[in-house]
């Protein structure tokens, strides 16, 4: 069922690849439809296996740790496709202080491969 899932979710941003700068609504939803069906089919027997694999005493513990690492999973992911994806290349000019310079420099730094 994992595996099921996890595929699912991939159709679903392989649907996302379609989506052109001016087009229709549709391969938006449809994308992020699929990806959340296959998201759940994967999610609920993952936390069942991490929960179903501690004594009961420790289930709460166990189901704490499993949805923290899957939000600091999501939330590194954001973080990486924000500074890797060029959305610090859409930053306004003019910002204070010279606020969008330090993005874009890190984004230059991190595309040759250079630490941030």
């Amino acid at each position: 069922m994992i595996a099921a899932g996890l595929g699912t979710a991939a159709t679903g941003y392989a649907i996302l690849t379609t989506i052109d700068g001016g087009g229709a609504l549709t391969p938006l939803v449809t994308g992020i439809v699929t990806i959340n069906v296959g998201s759940g089919l994967a999610a609920a027997p993952g936390t069942d296996l991490i929960v179903g694999s501690v004594p009961p005493e420790r289930a709460g513990a166990a189901s704490a740790l499993s949805e923290t690492g899957a939000e600091l999973g999501i939330a590194l992911g954001v973080a990486t496709a924000l500074y890797r994806g060029g959305l610090t290349g859409a930053l306004p000019d003019g910002l204070p202080g010279g606020a969008a310079e330090r993005p874009r420099r890190r984004a230059r730094r991190s595309a040759r491969g250079s630490p941030p």
